[in-house]
């Protein structure tokens, strides 16, 4: 139990601790104070007044002081046990409170260790046992959080006695859900996604008992009131139908919030895991894309945009937060796994394109930035890939509609139907420049012998740092030259000889049509053109164009009549 033991530490000298900002990951200092002496240990006041002072005191010494003491909490044993005691009793925590243990928790998470011969001196040492402990109370500690800001959303502010968590510390709990799923070794890469999916897709009846609690001690109980001091008396399994929702509902945003940062966090420089594990962990999150993701965030946005039809809860249909992660996890998967099937056609991106083709000011702001990023991800990865054709063709073919004039054609930048036009033209923009590039190269890419970060080889050997550096900057003079490790000059591809010209022109007369209704400036409309030409310009410049024989004389080749066609109109604008 994480509330009683500690991971092993490898303790830091206690004489000189040097004072850095709270939100730094790396221990890096930044200032020239030092702590004399081991401070004694702490208690859930000293870190409540420590956060206090940071945040809100105004004298500048005393913020100064509460930093430094932080920071010699995150590196202290004593970090883990205060942080997680004090988010599962979180009934008195205000949310700056709240906030710094789930951040704190996430950096902890991102630098612990599981072999001791490994370890580091910031860096904890957690046994099989820790890993299973640290998952069993993370888990249903989000779920306890999501479950309350529900409840406010449901009811409204002041409805339930405290103050609501604010989405943040759910953000901070899952990324710390998302490393600890990186880095636990003995939880198999391949069940990741399936094992959060199946415990946070469970009927209300079937929800941790933690969570039933919450909900009932709230008012969600059947026969209980808000604010009621005789709830928690109440049978946990007697939950009214407003409360069960309220479960199922948390349940999914969790589940939506930890899939939106799991990609971002595996391939995340800052946290520290072993090549090895990185790559077996992206494998199985690539493998489940296609079959758990997807289909999981297709199910989700069925539920989110019914309105409370069938199987789903009727609150769903105004969940607006809902729909907004589920658009930043369906784009986040995209851009991590391009080449797996289920975004394109699917319910997620058609939720995203029916946000932007709807009146302006049908959809919360937030909402269309975030369909805007759904879309995009998804419209872009279906490029180029002739299954996804049909459903691509559909989808830019309703957003070209959309921007078309209504109306007689006049200055709408700052109408309400020149914003709609200028949110659809970044989708077209982005899908006009992916289908102006070549195709995506699908196939497996050699492994990097001087990679770092997510592109390290999984079976990386030790170099000595000295060496690694000396080849890594051989390597970027050979890049700025323009060769391979054989001394090879490396070809450039002539531009938009493998573009997607239908793709590429429909989308380009789309950005025409949307800049001459009003909304849409010349210089969003014309963003791809800008990437052709600085294509242009890099094969232009190839070393091959200097260096090789008779390659200086080469010109452009001709390019497609329908592309000519297109620029011409874009030119006579």
């Amino acid at each position: 139990d994480f509330l009683t033991t500690t991971p092993s530490r490898s303790r830091l000298p206690r004489a000189t601790i040097a004072s850095s900002s709270m939100a730094g990951e790396d221990g890096s200092t930044s200032s020239s104070s030092t702590m004399t002496s081991e401070p004694p240990p702490p208690d859930r006041g000293t870190l409540r007044e420590a956060v206090a002072a940071l945040y809100t005191s105004p004298d500048q010494n005393q913020r100064a002081a509460a930093d430094q003491w932080l920071q010699w909490f995150l590196r202290s044993d004593h970090a883990w046990p205060l942080s997680i005691g004090m988010l599962r009793d979180a009934t008195d925590l205000t949310s700056l409170e709240a906030l710094f243990c789930a951040r704190a928790l996430h950096v902890l998470l991102r630098r612990c260790v599981s072999k001791a011969e490994k370890t580091q001196k910031s860096h904890a040492v957690l046994g099989e046992g820790d890993w299973i402990g640290m998952r069993d109370c993370l888990l249903p500690m989000a779920w306890n959080f999501a479950v309350k800001t529900v409840l406010h959303d449901v009811r409204g502010a002041g409805s339930i006695p405290g103050e609501a968590p604010p989405r943040t510390v759910l953000t901070q709990v899952s990324l710390a859900i998302a490393a600890l799923a990186c880095k636990m070794p003995n939880w198999d890469e391949r069940a990741i996604v399936r094992d959060l999916a199946g415990y946070f897709g469970v009927d209300a009846e079937a929800a941790p008992d933690a969570v039933v609690n919450t909900v009932v001690a709230l008012g969600g109980g059947a026969g209980s009131n808000p604010g009621d001091a005789n709830n928690a008396n109440l049978l946990v399994n007697k939950l009214s139908p407003e409360g069960a929702a309220a479960v199922v509902r948390a349940g999914a945003g969790c589940l939506l919030r930890i899939l939106a940062e799991l990609p971002d966090e595996i391939t995340a420089r800052e946290i520290s895991i072993h090549p090895g594990r990185r790559a077996a962990v992206a494998d199985g999150l690539r493998a489940a894309a296609a079959e758990v993701v997807h289909p999981a965030l297709d199910a989700l946005a069925r539920g989110l945009w019914a309105g409370g039809s069938g199987e789903y809860p009727p609150q769903w249909g105004d969940d607006v937060n809902g729909r907004i992660l589920l658009q930043e996890a369906a784009s986040a998967w995209c851009g991590f796994h391009p080449e797996a099937p289920g975004s394109c056609p699917g319910s997620c991106l058609e939720a995203a394109v029916r946000c932007l083709c709807a009146p302006h000011g049908s959809h919360q702001p937030k909402l269309v930035d975030a369909s805007v990023t759904g879309a995009t991800a998804a419209l872009v990865a279906a490029v180029h890939r002739p299954e996804r054709r049909e459903a691509l063709g559909a989808c830019i073919a309703a957003l070209r509609t959309a921007a078309r004039a209504s109306g007689p054609i006049r200055d709408e930048y700052e109408t309400a139907a020149g914003q709609s036009r200028a949110r659809i033209a970044e989708v077209l923009a982005s899908v006009a420049t992916r289908a102006s590039e070549p195709p995506p190269d699908d196939g497996p890419r050699a492994p990097d012998p001087l990679g770092t970060g997510a592109d390290a080889a999984a079976d990386r050997k030790y170099i000595p740092y000295r060496d690694f550096r000396k080849a890594r900057k051989e390597r970027k003079r050979a890049d700025a030259r323009g060769v391979d490790e054989h001394g090879n000059v490396r070809e450039v591809e002539v531009p938009l000889v493998r573009a997607d010209v239908e793709v590429l022109c429909f989308c380009l007369d789309a950005l025409l049509e949307a800049m001459e209704a009003g909304g849409v400036s010349p210089a969003a409309a014309l963003e791809p053109w800008s990437a052709i030409n600085d294509a242009w310009e890099t094969w232009k410049n190839r070393p091959s164009a200097k260096g090789a024989a008779g390659s200086s004389s080469r010109g452009r080749p001709a390019a497609d009549p329908a592309i000519v066609r297109c620029a011409g109109a874009a030119t006579d604008d």
